[in-house]
């Protein structure tokens, strides 16, 4: 494994062989993930011409250099567990004895009957000796259930300590995994030689050592930002990481990891640019796709016709038996599992058997799948006759059936009856109870698939993306309800078709059940919630790769891991800020540019002084070179006070007027040992519109002069701050600083402000 890209949700592994000379003309990459997405994988090689690549099935033997399939821990706590409760069953059996045993056994009548003090004191001491032994047993019960609770809780904490370790581990006996067959050409063979190459492909092939490249997309990996700022000495070191989960089915070890903002896959169209031409005009060309024809059912109607008129049609009169049999069963045909059987003799009847389709989205190899195989008995003149009535007759139990439904019946129950080797060249044999055995993978609820109306990842507009994916469809046989049609056929289709004879129609379900666990499985680890502070709500506007400095480690353990990327150090401004008016505090934040040429997406920074930890803040979307702000929190060593002075003068030659003066005075001192740049910011009242003739608001002093102050684009603000000020100045080590500032609100002597004259406490 040399590369991997995780996307917004999935990613793309790149692995890489190197073949010595002779190189093989078929090479097999086994081993590979279930979750492996048939379509997304691309072969190139060099030194040779990689001309096909086809996804199998395989059933690997164990691997000595992964985990064991079950760890031993899981192992030995599970034989101590099943011991602690035999103990009990064989405890529990022993009391139910002793209590149900008499202490009085009848004798015979030839035995001469015991002296009565004899017996009574026979029956005192097997008494004792029941009760003695029965308090032994209880003790001995209680001891008993005390060490299965002890077993219970040591097994639940190594099967927990299990599942959180990585699920690349060994398969066991006949799991399946993917395996991808690649097929080498000699580079530089033409296609008129295209038979002597294959002769000697081997030889051919391999003149010269050949590196083949093999890429291939699964489910269930995400990533989200996150970074570390330290702020020393007029600089900021920025370090770029990101928490990474992935239960893939394989460890990424030394892997080149890129982290990607885009999607995995999505479905685009090519624009087509029409040429510009001067000349005759040209008839408008037949566009790509063509909608399918009208009335594909009125195709069916003769063979509807003649297929109900046959199960309508009067028996024939059995012939004399020459010795006494049983009559046959009503003729019908059972698909078991949508099975794939060989292709018999034509007739009529050749229709959804010949291609493993059942009747719904939800049945056999084309649907969803179940555990366990399903026998589904298809009455064919009540299915394949749209017309027909339900209860049409049938032949009588003594006619025979018809040579072509006896043909089909011998070929389904010849291929449901034997097990067909899993796909892999032979590689490894498997019960069809022990295929699809994985514990990591529960059972999931009913999804839809790509036979179904939804697509691939079940969005409304895949349907339409599943039919533009030609070699992927398949025609409907004559009883499926889009019969005479192409439609998206699942996987495990694809498999059956593929190598024909190497799955069996009942091992069709379970793979599709395995797949949409799989598939399943994937999703709950892309839409786990991500660490506290941390999402991947940035903007699609762009998409871009973040490389990896080095090689990375990440195990499939469906953790979350926190990877370093890269490290920048840029120049930063320290500045502080206070505003009095809220709280007597002075803020410290420094102020960079993005060192990278990546965009830093959402995502909390954790901020040091040095070595010393001050606070965790979100930062926002900085383009690349665009301004960044760090917050510092709260610097001790400034001081800052605010003080107030209120009074009122009448106004006006009649005296009609009132004239609310507000004197401000803020102090500021700064104890630390260095300059700082300050900013204080101060709001002053301001009329509403309506209320702007009778209300008039006017800073009459203002030392040293402020400017006005709006936040900045972005900010939480609901609405545009009025009346904002700032002063800028820089303080001395050890110095101070005073502001002052006069406003006035004039109004009518008989009017008062609401909420008191008085504007400042």
């Amino acid at each position: 494994m040399d590369r991997v890209t995780v996307f917004e949700a999935g990613a793309r592994v790149t692995r890489r062989a190197s073949l010595q000379h002779p190189a093989p003309a078929e090479v097999i990459i086994f081993g590979l993930p279930l979750g492996l997405l048939d379509d997304s994988v691309r072969v190139s090689a060099s030194g040779a011409v990689a001309t096909m690549a086809t996804v199998l099935l395989e059933a690997p033997g164990e691997n000595d250099k992964l985990a064991a399939p079950t760890s031993t821990e899981v192992i030995a706590a599970r034989r101590a567990a099943a011991l602690a409760d035999g103990e009990i069953e064989r405890l529990r059996r022993e009391l139910e004895a002793i209590e149900q045993s008499p202490l009085v056994v009848e004798l015979g009548d030839k035995e001469p009957p015991a002296s009565w003090a004899a017996s009574t004191a026979a029956r005192r001491q097997l008494a004792a000796l029941r009760q003695h032994r029965t308090s032994e047993l209880r003790l001995a019960m209680i001891e008993a259930q005390r060490h299965a609770k002890d077993c219970g809780r040591v097994l639940a904490a190594a099967v927990e300590q299990e599942a959180r370790r990585s699920s690349e581990r060994s398969p066991r006996a006949a799991e399946l995994r993917k395996a991808v067959r690649v097929t080498l050409t000699p580079a530089g063979a033409t296609a008129g030689a295209t038979a002597g190459a294959t002769a000697g492909a081997e030889q051919a092939a391999g003149q010269g050592a050949v590196e083949l490249s093999l890429e291939y997309a699964v489910r269930g990996a995400r990533w989200v930002p996150s970074y570390v700022a330290r702020i020393e000495s007029g600089s900021v070191e920025l370090t770029m990481r990101a928490s990474l989960v992935q239960r893939t089915g394989e460890d990424w070890r030394g892997v080149a990891l890129e982290l990607s903002t885009a999607a995995l896959d999505r479905h685009s169209e090519l624009p087509e640019l029409a040429a510009l031409r001067l000349g005759k005009r040209q008839p408008a060309a037949s566009p790509r796709y063509r909608p399918p024809p009208q009335g594909v059912d009125e195709l069916f109607a003769d063979f509807s016709r003649e297929l109900t008129r046959a199960a309508a049609a009067p028996a024939a009169p059995p012939a004399a038996p020459a010795s006494s049999a049983k009559p046959m069963p009503p003729t019908e045909v059972v698909l078991a599992g949508g099975p794939l059987p060989r292709p018999g003799p034509s007739g009529p009847l050749v229709g959804s058997v010949m291609f493993g389709l059942p009747h719904g989205p939800g049945d056999g190899a084309y649907g969803s799948g179940a555990e366990e195989e399903v026998d589904t008995k298809v009455d064919l003149a009540r299915r394949s006759a749209p017309g027909s009535a339900a209860g049409a007759a049938r032949p009588a139990p003594g006619a025979p059936p018809p040579m072509a439904v006896q043909a089909l019946r011998k070929s389904a129950s010849a291929e449901t009856s034997t097990l067909r080797t899993v796909v892999g060249g032979g590689r490894a044999k498997a019960r069809d109870s022990a295929v699809y055995h994985d514990d990591a993978l529960a059972a999931p609820r009913p999804s839809p698939d790509r036979g179904t109306g939804a697509g691939p990842s079940g969005r409304p507009g895949d349907a339409l993306v599943a039919q533009l994916d030609f070699h992927g469809l398949m025609m409907a046989g004559f009883d499926h309800p889009q019969r005479g049609q192409l439609v998206a056929m699942s996987l495990a289709v694809r498999y059956q078709l593929s190598d024909p004879g190497k799955l069996s129609g009942a091992d069709a379900g379970r793979l599709q059940h395995r797949l949409a666990a799989a598939s399943q499985a994937a999703e709950r680890v892309e839409q786990s919630e991500p660490p506290a502070g941390m999402s991947c709500d940035w903007s699609h506007d762009f998409d871009y790769a973040l490389a990896a400095e080095g090689r990375i480690d990440v195990p499939s353990d469906g953790g979350w891991h926190s990877i370093p990327l890269c490290t920048r150090t840029t120049s930063a401004r320290v500045r502080h800020v206070g505003v009095p008016r809220e709280q007597p505090d002075v803020f410290r934040s420094a102020t960079a540019h993005n060192p990278f040429e990546a965009p830093l997406l959402p995502g909390p920074v954790d901020v040091y002084d040095g070595s010393r930890f001050l606070v965790t803040a979100p930062l926002p979307m900085v383009a690349p070179g665009g301004e960044l702000e760090l917050p510092l929190g709260v610097d001790p060593s400034i001081k800052i006070a605010r003080n107030t002075e209120y009074r009122e003068e009448v106004t006006g030659m009649l005296r009609g007027g009132l004239r609310l003066i507000h004197d401000l005075r803020i102090d500021i001192h700064n104890h630390s040992a260095a300059p700082i740049d300050l900013e204080i910011r101060e709001r002053v009242p301001v009329p509403r519109e309506h209320d702007s003739d009778e209300i008039q608001v006017k800073v009459t002093a203002c030392k040293p002069p402020w400017q006005p102050w709006t936040p900045p684009l972005g900010s939480p603000h609901d609405q545009e701050l009025r009346g904002g000020h700032a002063w800028r100045l820089e303080v001395a080590a050890r110095g101070t600083a005073n502001l002052t500032a006069t406003y006035e609100i004039q109004i009518a002597a008989k009017h008062e402000v609401i909420g008191g004259n008085r504007r400042e406490s």
